[in-house]
């Protein structure tokens, strides 16, 4: 684990309300409201280490059909409806998630604490959406949510 991230962790905690955050070895969970979000360090960006955001959002029992499928993955474009954010599916286990790459700009817990507390505000809207769309079947109309359903 790079300092960089244990530090920049540990003040984000602190800036969220932890008194004594407990950052492992790589990585940093930490539960807001109803969201555990994990937080790892990532080299994925090219600009230097990031910090990657995720977060289960919901789970979906038996085969999710392929109609609520199609608009979970529809609204990764242009990020407009997942506020930066992007949604996944576990296949095996039918868990949706987010995630999110924290720039190497966030270079303090101030800055981070601002992007986990966004972070949480989008997973605690996807948590209300999938558990709507869990209800769901197969045999019944999907509407997909409006352009301001889907805005956080």
């Amino acid at each position: 684990m790079s300092s960089r991230f244990k530090i920049i962790a540990e003040e984000c905690g602190r800036q969220i309300g932890f008194d004594e955050p407990n950052v492992a070895d790589d990585y940093y969970g930490l539960m807001i409201d109803s969201v555990l979000v994990i937080m790892q360090p990532t080299d994925l960006d090219p600009e230097g280490d990031g910090i990657l955001l995720c977060a289960e959002v919901g789970e979906f029992t038996g085969l999710v059909p392929e109609k609520i499928l199609t608009l979970l993955l529809g609204v990764n474009i242009g990020f407009e409806f997942t506020q930066g954010t992007t949604l996944g599916l576990s296949p095996k286990q039918n868990k949706l998630f987010i995630s999110k790459i924290c720039s190497p700009a966030i270079d303090n817990g101030e800055k981070l604490a601002e992007q986990v507390n966004a972070f949480v505000d989008t997973a605690e809207y996807w948590q209300k959406v999938v558990d709507e769309l869990a209800a769901y079947k197969a045999s019944d109309d999907l509407i997909p949510p409006s352009i301001n359903m889907l805005q956080v």
